[in-house]
């Protein structure tokens, strides 16, 4: 797949430059204020808002970003420690009632789920060598389902998960996988070459798979060559 992004990364480029680049923008000013991060803005980049998340949930998620701890453990923010940091954050979020429901009363247990996307974008925000986990990502890489089974088995999955992108991003980087798309994205995307080298795979493997999944191979803008 790296192959096929490359052959066409000068396409590739110059659709996200067409439908993203503010994108980038954004994305800067938010890694600009980290002292002082503008939570709306935040929630917007990150399409946080219309997710049912509740009050207690977003205390907790920025109380994370601006401390820098989850209870009263200080979090590495090394790549050393970027599991161990990232399983404090999935667990931390996880004891926090995180659902917005209407009717609290009717409720005789808290609600808590696993955010695995949201704790990677938290920590990645800290530090910017850090994957980002969404949707595009895991299909992309044919990542396991991590809503079945119990709390525990989830946990253990997205570390794993986590452990796998921590690896392939920086064998993609020693290997030098994707340097000529990084180069066209450089050359025609507005301050690509600001961001890290974590952020700008994560924005290419996003756009390559929101192209894919529009249709481009079919309708034969993205070719494979034999």
């Amino acid at each position: 797949m790296y192959r096929l992004i490359n052959e066409n990364a000068d396409i590739l480029a110059n659709a996200f430059n067409e439908k993203h680049s503010k994108s980038i923008e954004n994305y800067l000013a938010i890694m600009n204020s980290r002292d002082s991060i503008d939570q709306s803005k935040f929630r917007t980049f990150y399409r946080m808002n219309g997710k049912g998340l509740s009050k207690e949930f977003f205390n907790e998620y920025f109380n994370i970003l601006k401390t820098k701890k989850v209870g009263n453990y200080k979090l590495g923010l090394t790549n050393e420690s970027a599991t161990n940091d990232f399983l404090l954050i999935l667990k931390g979020l996880y004891a926090v009632d995180s659902s917005n429901h209407k009717n609290r009363k009717d409720r005789k247990n808290k609600s808590k789920k696993i955010h695995f996307s949201f704790s990677s974008k938290l920590l990645h925000t800290l530090n910017p060598s850090c994957p980002i986990y969404d949707s595009k990502i895991a299909a992309f890489y044919f990542l396991s389902d991590t809503t079945a089974k119990t709390a525990e088995y989830r946990f253990e999955l997205c570390k794993k998960q986590y452990e796998f992108l921590m690896a392939e991003y920086e064998r993609i980087e020693k290997e030098k996988l994707l340097d000529k798309t990084i180069s066209s994205f450089k050359s025609k995307v507005n301050d690509f070459e600001k961001i890290s080298f974590t952020k700008q795979i994560d924005y290419i493997l996003w756009h390559f798979i929101t192209e894919l999944q529009s249709g481009k191979i079919l309708e034969k803008e993205i070719i494979y060559h034999r």
